[in-house]
């Protein structure tokens, strides 16, 4: 679960500092298509996965003692 939870952590400051800082100037910058571009391209496939894990962690951590 903790190897499982460090990964969680670095896929999301992953996404905070390197794609959601440019959608954030796209967005400033009125560059709507492009942001949601970012949020298509980059950004939804790490949410997916990082959303994934989370669920495998409550599994793990309900079943844990069946284990």
């Amino acid at each position: 679960m903790n190897i499982i939870g460090w990964i969680m952590i670095a896929l999301f400051a992953y996404l905070y500092f390197k794609p959601f800082q440019q959608l954030k100037l796209k967005v400033a910058h009125g560059e709507y298509p492009e942001a949601g571009n970012i949020i298509q391209k980059q950004m939804k496939p790490i949410i997916i996965i990082n959303f994934s894990l989370g669920i495998i962690e409550a599994i793990i951590g309900t079943t844990g003692p069946y284990w």
